[in-house]
């Protein structure tokens, strides 16, 4: 029994010393794991939403202010003249107002020829003569007291041999165009033609003195200083003058930048009638045939006028630059002809346009144009103008602020 213990101990321990002096075996490596690829990151479909932010509030719902589609522009208010009848001769067509002028508080009417009457046949005997009318006459007519015409009264004209001097240069006299008074002193500007060629016409500056009560007008046809024609335009010539200090300022009547593209206004001295100078002039179309005299800040008013017998002539546009930017009356819109009265301002150096729209007259019809040829201020009323013989004699007035 002893005996098999010892050999199973025996056997044992051989058995361990086998096993332990025996090589340790390799151990099968485990392979390492390919890392995965860091996945590119795909964004939601849907838009992140932005950290809350503090909205912008939106306002109610408001109506849109409705624009319209091109507009017609307003059309420029135009006046109606009020008319201050008068009668006798200078009522009649043909006796040609051509000018307005204040002598004291009688109104001056220069026709363009004083021998009208004569002339017209109207009355064969009568004198030589131009008008006047008291102002309070004109008061009494607008502000209601007075219904009947006015019977201008005759101022005698005096202006010897005045024609045949004009004969003897070799021109044609063509009539008075303006007169201008500063105190007793008359100054006016004569229309001529040359016997040869139509279209050159000169003007002629001439003095003269107005009698106390304004009953005679005495013209020195002795000293007559030529104004040369701006442009070669038969029958336009100098229509405006106006006095500045000691000076007078003569105005040619075509000034439209088609046929005188730099005007000018003629500076010439009163005591002498000598050409001192020219002043810079505005281009402005159609006819320009009188000026007030100037207001204490130098600005004056011309009448600007236009019928369609003279749109070749003086090659004037349909609207013009002063129609185009202050737009033009119903009337003016509907006709070709032009009846309005433009602001403008004097200064040493040279005339310029008031930024003003002109004063726009409601025109008759498509075939009647009033030929406005003279002008003057009523006091701070506003305007008197008188038309020549087209369509008839009109002295009438003209409200401005």
């Amino acid at each position: 029994m002893f005996a098999k213990r010892v050999l199973l101990f025996a056997l044992v321990l051989s058995l361990a010393l086998v096993s332990a002096c025996a090589p340790a075996p390799t151990p099968t490596p485990v392979p390492t794991a390919t890392p995965l690829p860091t996945a590119t990151r795909v964004p939601p479909t849907a838009t992140p939403v932005p950290p809350t932010a503090t909205a912008t509030p939106v306002p109610p719902t408001a109506t849109p202010t409705r624009v319209p589609p091109t507009a017609t522009p307003t059309p420029l208010a135009e006046l109606v003249p009020t008319t201050i009848p008068i009668t006798g001769t200078l009522a009649h067509p043909r006796s040609e107002i051509s000018g307005l002028a204040w002598s004291g508080d009688n109104l001056i009417l220069l026709t363009q020829y004083p021998d009208f009457e004569k002339r017209r046949n109207l009355a064969p005997d009568a004198p030589q003569a131009i008008f006047a009318i008291p102002k309070a006459d004109i008061l009494a007519v607008l502000d209601g007291g007075r219904k009947d015409a006015i019977v201008p009264k005759r101022v005698r004209w005096i202006d010897e041999d005045l024609i045949k001097k004009v004969d003897a240069e070799g021109f044609n006299f063509q009539g008075y165009e303006s007169i201008v008074i500063v105190g007793d002193a008359v100054y006016v500007t004569i229309e001529t033609q040359n016997k040869t060629n139509a279209n050159l016409m000169q003007g002629y500056l001439l003095a003269g003195k107005i009698a106390a009560d304004a009953s005679t007008i005495t013209i020195d046809t002795t000293k007559m200083t030529p104004i040369k024609a701006a442009a070669p335009l038969n029958n336009m010539c100098f229509e405006s003058m106006f006095a500045a200090g000691d000076k007078l300022i003569a105005l040619y009547e075509a000034n439209g930048s088609g046929i005188n593209a730099s005007p000018v206004g003629i500076v010439f001295d009163q005591k002498t009638l000598a050409q001192t100078g020219t002043l810079p002039f505005p281009n402005v179309d159609y006819r320009l045939t009188d000026a007030t005299a100037l207001d204490s800040a130098g600005k004056f008013w011309m009448p600007n006028y236009h019928f369609p017998g003279e749109t070749e002539l003086l090659k004037a546009p349909r609207v013009d630059a002063i129609a185009t930017k202050f737009k033009q009356g119903t009337t003016h819109a509907q006709f070709v002809q032009v009846e309005r009265f433009v602001e403008f301002q004097y200064t040493a150096t040279g005339i310029t346009l008031v930024d003003r729209a002109p004063v726009q007259l409601q025109l008759i019809d498509k075939d009647t144009a009033r030929n406005w040829e003279g002008l003057v201020r009523l006091d701070n009323r506003g305007l008197l103008v008188a038309t020549d013989s087209f369509p008839t004699t009109i002295l009438a007035f003209i409200p401005i602020k």
